[in-house]
């Protein structure tokens, strides 16, 4: 039996992606072919379409309108990854594609609709989806989470005891990221607890205006921008207690998973898919409320109630590389069925 195949188009590079080329390519013929702005570029991915099975789209950007339109012409099947920002709308801070000219978000819901399989990584980020395109069918959206995996040995994870970080955020910003990032509200949190001691990773432009004061406190390390994986990385995850994340909106926050599979006891607030992520785990504080924040955080540092390897083996296991492969490939499957 000939295997079906997959145009796989991305303008971006990562970790979820490679890991999606290497799901697809369990099941699929894919063919990558990564944005680029050149005349043989745009026929060579019009050339994959028209001989492939289906259009594979990381990201529901505006620059993949044409090629889902000449799918859909061709009679190909589309998938379409749905970014946070592709869905999003959050008009106090101007946030989201939706927020944008109104020709921009009619042709974004048009890109959508074109889909026969819009794949959301959080109950969130469905919800956004299904709330601002209504146009879009409810049965072709599908909630298949990311993954996340240990990072190292089981045995190299630090205790409890082990750990000299009190609170980690890690979160990189530009001016336009400020708000949404919620910089600014870890700014207040770290302010009005000078007892404890935080570390940031990421780097944030000095536009942003907050740097400065951010590097004044004693009780903050700021890191700056460390390569994920790095051994550093790593390390300051195994020593932090607990992650916090203050955005204003997420469509998932690997920076909280990420922190929480080496052990880090997560904190956020309560705004789109954060909660989520610690709906069995972890302590959702209602936005804004720095002072609960800071209250939760003292109670916890006191007190303890989740070992570092309980939280991985938590962490680790609601967001497993296999239940994506089996999500992934189980709505790809789905989708070559359908007439």
């Amino acid at each position: 039996m000939n295997r079906k195949k997959v145009a796989f188009i991305t303008r971006e590079t990562g970790r979820w992606i490679d890991e999606d080329i290497q799901i697809l390519s369990e099941k699929f013929e894919v063919n990558v072919l990564f944005v680029q702005f050149s005349l043989p570029w745009f026929f060579s991915i019009l050339k994959s379409i028209a001989t492939s099975d289906a259009a594979f789209f990381w990201f529901g950007s505006l620059i993949n309108f044409p090629f889902a339109l000449f799918a859909k012409i061709l009679g190909r099947k589309i998938a379409i990854v749905a970014g946070g920002f592709d869905v999003a709308r959050l008009d106090e801070i101007h946030h989201g594609a939706f927020t944008r000219s109104l020709f921009s978000q009619w042709l974004r819901r048009k890109l959508f609709v074109m889909a026969d399989l819009v794949l959301c990584v959080s109950a969130s980020n469905a919800s956004e989806a299904k709330k601002n395109i209504p146009e879009l069918p409810h049965d072709r959206v599908v909630l298949v989470p990311l993954s996340v995996r240990s990072m190292i040995h089981k045995s190299q994870l630090r205790s409890w005891n082990e750990r000299d970080i009190d609170v980690l955020m890690i979160a990189s910003a530009k001016p336009s990221q400020l708000l949404v990032k919620g910089l600014d509200e870890f700014l207040k949190l770290v302010s009005a607890n000078p007892h404890i001691q935080f570390c940031h990773l990421g780097e944030i432009d000095p536009e942003c205006g907050i740097e400065k004061d951010l590097k004044s406190m004693n009780h903050l390390k700021m890191m700056g921008y460390v390569p994920f994986g790095s051994e550093v990385f790593l390390q300051v995850l195994n020593r932090s207690k607990v992650v916090v994340q203050l955005s204003r909106y997420e469509s998932f926050c690997s920076s909280v998973i990420e922190a929480a599979s080496l052990g880090a006891y997560p904190m956020v607030y309560d705004r789109f898919a954060l909660p989520e992520l610690v709906d069995q785990l972890g302590t959702s504080i209602p936005f804004g409320r720095i002072s609960e924040l800071g209250q939760a955080i003292d109670q916890y540092l006191k007190n303890p109630t989740v070992s570092p390897e309980l939280i991985t083996e938590h962490f680790t296991k609601k967001y497993s590389f296999d239940q994506r492969r089996v999500l992934l490939i189980g709505a790809m499957e789905r989708l070559f069925l359908k007439k």
